[in-house]
């Protein structure tokens, strides 16, 4: 993806900052139904290389592959933000000098949502990007758009149970892999999505 007006000869191509990408994340521009605007942006982050020495460049990177669908890239910069990034106490540093860096903390987590839950493109996606690592789990009480609030379980690698509790009710697309449901949650009820 072509990150300014013009295109011209980068001084350093391999640097981590990757704004261009903001349509990707933290906005829903890119989806789906734009198979090559997803591929530019993987080329993208591909051409930036991998790695990157402050938090919320690896942070930000976690929810780029998690929208992408790469767990294990993703998962690799979340190992990436706490082995090189974090203080003990697990606040985020940023070099040089180790300084506190709060935008690492706040994206880092995000970007352990989006790897277990997506909500865009008018649809709930459950473990969307599980990385091999994390094969038995539990999460309770992620937010959805639409209002929602969702408990996910799985066990070998695999959803074994989805709780979603509508908070203002209406009608939603729950997905998990190529499985899609259209149902309709009363106001404060729940529905138990079981593949």
């Amino acid at each position: 993806m072509q990150e300014w007006i013009e295109d011209y000869k980068e001084n350093e191509p391999k640097h981590r900052h990757v704004s261009h990408l903001i349509g990707l994340h933290p906005f829903s521009l890119i989806g789906e139904q734009d198979a090559h605007l997803l591929e530019a942006a993987r080329r993208t982050l591909e051409k930036r290389g991998f790695g990157g020495d402050v938090g919320w460049s690896n942070a930000w990177k976690i929810c780029f592959f998690a929208r992408l669908g790469e767990p294990e890239q993703a998962h690799w910069y979340l190992n990436r933000l706490i082995a090189r990034n974090a203080f003990g106490n697990l606040m985020n540093a940023c070099w040089p000098g180790r300084v506190y860096q709060i935008g690492g903390n706040f994206s880092g987590t995000v970007g352990i949502a989006e790897m277990l839950l997506q909500s865009h493109g008018g649809q709930i996606h459950l473990l969307p990007a599980l990385p091999k690592v994390w094969p038995e789990g539990k999460v309770r009480g992620l937010r959805a758009r639409g209002n929602c609030e969702v408990d996910i379980y799985w066990k070998d690698g695999k959803l074994k149970r989805a709780i979603v509790k509508s908070l203002s009710g209406g009608p939603m697309q729950i997905r998990y892999m190529d499985e899609k449901r259209i149902i309709n949650i009363a106001r404060g009820q729940s529905y138990s999505f079981v593949p």
